[in-house]
């Protein structure tokens, strides 16, 4: 995660590259961007720069969106980051996505920038809301 001074990270991870360079011309004003294009690529990419959001994919070759959220969700250094799910089955997720607390948006394709971005910044408030939490309570 990012300290005070580094800008806020985002990691995309969309097997279309269009959607990438979507995501990256919108995005890189004002959020350090790093869109990948294969799920696994985009494990080590999380893992290196350990970001502040993440955007996924559902429909993913090799390894899924479900599956990629296992993997983040069962590393101790991944876990925490929350995840907005882009894609064009939105009907299809919410009964399986109930057990992961990790996905704080789902945004449906075709991409609207408006709503894309209210998502981001929805999805960032309410992690740093959950940290600020739980530091105060483990305090106590």
């Amino acid at each position: 995660m990012h300290t005070k001074n580094q800008p806020t990270r985002i990691v995309g991870i969309d097997d279309d590259p269009v959607t990438i360079s979507f995501l990256d011309g919108l995005l890189s004003v004002a959020y350090e961007f790093y869109g990948v294009t294969d799920s696994v690529a985009g494990l080590e990419v999380i893992s290196k720069v350990l970001p502040d959001l993440i955007l996924l994919d559902y429909k993913l070759p090799v390894l899924d969106g479900l599956e990629v959220l296992e993997r983040l969700h069962n590393s101790e250094s991944t876990k925490d980051i929350p995840v907005i799910l882009v894609t064009a089955f939105e009907q299809d997720l919410t009964a399986k996505l109930v057990s992961h607390n990790q996905v704080v948006g789902i945004v449906p394709k075709p991409l609207d920038a408006h709503y894309l971005l209210s998502a981001i910044e929805d999805g960032l408030s309410l992690h740093h809301m959950v940290t600020i939490r739980r530091r105060l309570l483990s305090c106590y």
